[in-house]
C-alpha cells in the first residue's frame, strides 16, 4: 500500500517543480524613490500604474519600492554604492547628479538600451536629457522635472481682478500680493498675498536666486561649484526677499521657521494666495483645493519683456552601475519614460511631458484650464530655465542662503555681512576655502 503513496508523492513533487523553477527565475528590482506607490499624491498614483504595467509586460520581474526620505536619498545611495548594497534603480537629484556620475555609480543606459533605439533618444532629447550626458554615455532619464515659480490661486486672482499675465515686474508682484493679502477687523492677517519659506532645510530660495541669476547668470557658481553670491546682485536679491516680509508685509514673518512642506500646507489651508513653489507640486495642491483653483507662473523681473531666470530641478532615474540586474533595470528605467508611461506621468501625475511626441499628442489635454500649469512651466523652462554646472557639487547651497535670510530678518546682520558668511561657509564646506 505504501508504493502507490510514494509514487503519487513523487508525481506531485514533479508537478510542482516548474512552479519552483519559475519562482527561482523571478527577479526583483529594488527601486529607491521618495514616492510611495500606495500613497495618494498624483505622482504616487502615476508610479503605481507604471510599475503595474511594467510588471504585467515582464512577468519574471518584480519592482520592489523602498521609499526614502528625499533629502537623504542621494547621499545614502552614494554610501550604499561604496558598500555594495545600493538598489538596482535609484532616483538621483539633479544637484548631485554630477557627483554620482563622476563616482562611477551610474550605468550607461545608452549602452544598455537606447543606443539600439535612436528614435526613442531623439524623442526624449531635451534640456534634461542633455544634462545627464557625458560624451556618448547617457546616465539617467528625468522624471518629475520642473522649475520653481509662483503657485497661485486662480479663483482668488479672478476675485481680486488680477490677471496673472499682468505680473511682469517685481513691482507688479508686490502690488498683486498686497491686493491679495486679507486682514480681519483687528488687523490680523487671514490670508497672505505671497508665502515664502526660510527654514533651515532644503528650500528653493527662489526669489533670491532669480534676482542673482538675472544679474550675473552663470557666475552664481563656478564650473567647479564655488559660490559667488556675496556681491551687489546677492544683496539686491536678499533685500527683495526680506522687504516682502518687513516692508510690504505681504509675506508671513513665521516663514523664517517654515520648511517647504510647511508652506505648501499653509497654501492648501487657504492661508496663502501665492507661494514660491515647484511646478510639479501644483497637482498635489489641486487635489486639496480643486483643479480649477491652482495655477503656475514664472517669476517676473526688472524687464517686463522677459521673466527672471530660475534654476531647473529634476529627479533623474538611474541604473546602479554595479547591480546584478542591469538588463532588467535598464528596461524598467526605459519603460518609465516610454510613450505609454509618459502619458501616465502627465495625465495622472501632473508632470511636464518628457517626450516631444507626448506634447503633440496631449495638446487638447494641456489646453484645459486645470492643466494650465503644465504648459506654463514648460514655457518658463524653455525661456528662462537654468542648470548649474553638472560637475559642481552644489547640494546644500539653499541652506546657507536661508540662514543668511534668517539673520537679516532677525536683525543679526546686514545683507552684505550675512551673504559673506553664507558664501564663506558654503565654499569652506566644499573645499574652496
Amino acid at each position: 500500500m505504501r508504493r502507490p503513496y510514494k509514487l503519487l508523492t513523487a508525481l506531485a513533487l514533479c508537478a510542482a517543480l516548474p512552479s519552483f523553477a519559475a519562482q527561482a527565475q523571478e527577479k526583483t528590482l529594488r527601486l529607491w524613490t521618495f514616492l510611495n506607490p500606495n500613497g495618494t499624491e498624483a505622482r504616487e498614483n502615476a508610479l503605481k500604474q507604471i510599475i503595474a504595467k511594467f510588471e504585467a509586460a515582464h512577468p519574471g520581474v518584480k519592482v520592489q519600492v523602498e521609499q526614502q526620505v528625499w533629502t537623504q536619498m542621494t547621499p545614502k545611495f552614494l554610501a550604499a554604492h561604496a558598500s555594495g548594497t545600493a538598489p538596482d534603480v535609484v532616483w538621483v537629484h539633479s544637484e548631485m547628479l554630477g557627483k554620482a556620475i563622476s563616482g562611477d555609480t551610474l550605468a550607461d543606459i545608452n549602452k544598455l538600451y537606447f543606443a539600439s533605439r535612436p528614435g526613442d533618444a531623439a524623442d526624449l532629447d531635451n534640456v534634461f536629457w542633455q544634462f545627464s550626458q557625458k560624451g556618448d554615455a547617457q546616465h539617467s532619464v528625468a522624471l518629475t522635472s520642473g522649475i520653481f515659480g509662483l503657485v497661485y490661486r486662480m479663483d482668488l486672482f479672478e476675485k481680486a481682478g488680477i490677471r496673472p499675465e499682468s505680473i511682469k515686474t517685481w513691482t507688479d508682484l508686490e502690488q498683486a500680493a498686497a491686493k491679495l493679502t486679507t486682514r480681519s477687523a483687528d488687523g490680523t492677517v487671514t490670508r497672505w498675498g505671497l508665502c515664502q519659506h526660510f527654514g533651515k532645510a532644503p528650500n528653493s530660495s527662489a526669489i533670491f536666486i532669480s534676482t542673482v541669476l538675472s544679474k550675473i547668470g552663470d557666475k552664481m557658481f563656478s564650473p567647479e561649484g564655488k559660490a559667488d553670491w556675496a556681491n551687489p546682485a546677492g544683496e539686491e536679491g536678499l533685500r527683495r526677499v526680506v522687504d516682502l516680509v518687513q516692508k510690504a508685509k505681504v509675506s508671513p514673518p513665521d516663514a523664517i521657521n517654515w520648511t517647504e512642506d510647511d508652506m505648501y500646507d499653509q497654501f492648501a489651508a487657504d492661508r496663502c494666495a501665492m507661494a514660491t513653489g515647484f511646478s510639479s507640486r501644483v497637482a498635489r495642491a489641486q487635489q486639496t483645493l480643486g483643479k480649477d483653483k491652482v495655477g503656475f507662473m514664472g517669476y517676473p523681473s526688472d524687464d517686463p519683456n522677459k521673466p527672471s531666470p530660475q534654476i531647473v530641478n529634476a529627479w533623474f532615474e538611474s541604473v546602479w552601475s554595479s547591480g546584478k540586474n542591469l538588463k532588467e533595470a535598464a528596461e524598467f528605467v526605459a519603460y518609465t519614460v516610454s510613450p505609454e508611461a509618459d502619458r501616465i506621468w502627465v495625465t495622472v501625475g501632473g508632470t511636464i511631458p518628457n517626450r516631444k511626441s507626448t506634447l503633440k499628442e496631449l495638446q487638447d489635454f494641456l489646453a484645459k484650464p486645470e492643466n494650465q500649469y503644465l504648459g506654463s512651466a514648460a514655457d518658463y523652462i524653455q525661456k528662462a530655465g537654468w542648470f548649474p554646472p553638472i560637475d559642481a557639487d552644489i547640494a546644500g547651497y539653499r541652506d546657507f542662503i536661508n540662514v543668511a535670510i534668517q539673520k537679516v530678518l532677525t536683525g543679526q546682520a546686514e545683507p552684505k555681512e550675512a551673504l559673506e558668511q553664507a558664501q564663506s561657509g558654503y565654499n569652506r564646506k566644499h573645499g574652496f576655502e
